[in-house]
């Protein structure tokens, strides 16, 4: 798994010029570099492949129970998504159950789903590594004339402590 691609970025490059107070269009290629970067020490440096992940799941790949829609999943989701004749619906928590090995959706009855999109990862901590991003790209760009590219050895200590605050050993 990796940081969802499909989804939109919450690290935008407009975010990223705010937050470098960046007016201009002229290191918009620069900057982009920086932001996409980022993303990839942050994994690196939680030791994991994934942030957030999404699991799409076809009509085929779902079993309907007494009415229920019952899908295998191997993690816990944070977000749940139906796809049906009625269009895309998001589900409450309190709408659907996981065992640790399958997700129940109960009360489907009478809808023809098509598809349910699971979501699931670090999702409470994407303010942290947000900011621990701003601060990666930050660096990076006012030491912009460093002919060195930003490494781990030379990770700002304030993105180390956001990092070192937010992981947990079930990544």
């Amino acid at each position: 798994m990796t940081l969802d691609n499909t989804a939109a970025d919450y690290f935008s490059l407009e975010l990223a010029k705010q937050h470098l107070n960046v007016s201009n269009n002229l290191d918009d290629t620069l900057i982009q570099s920086y932001i996409d970067s980022s993303k990839g020490i942050v994994e690196d440096y939680l030791h994991a492949k994934t942030l957030e992940s999404s699991y799409m799941a076809s009509s085929e790949e779902l079993i309907e129970v007494n009415g229920d829609l019952i899908l295998y999943l191997t993690e816990k989701p944070y977000l749940i998504e139906i796809t049906s004749n009625l269009g895309t619906e998001t589900l409450e928590k309190r709408a659907y159950s996981y065992t640790g090995t399958y997700l129940v959706i109960p009360g489907v009855d009478g809808r023809d789903i098509t598809a349910v999109t699971a979501k699931t990862g670090k999702v409470l901590q994407q303010v942290q590594i947000l900011q621990a991003r701003l601060l990666l790209v930050g660096s990076a760009y006012a030491y912009r004339e460093n002919s060195i590219p930003l490494r781990m050895s030379e990770m700002p200590d304030g993105v180390r402590f956001i990092l070192d605050n937010c992981s947990d050993a079930s990544l």
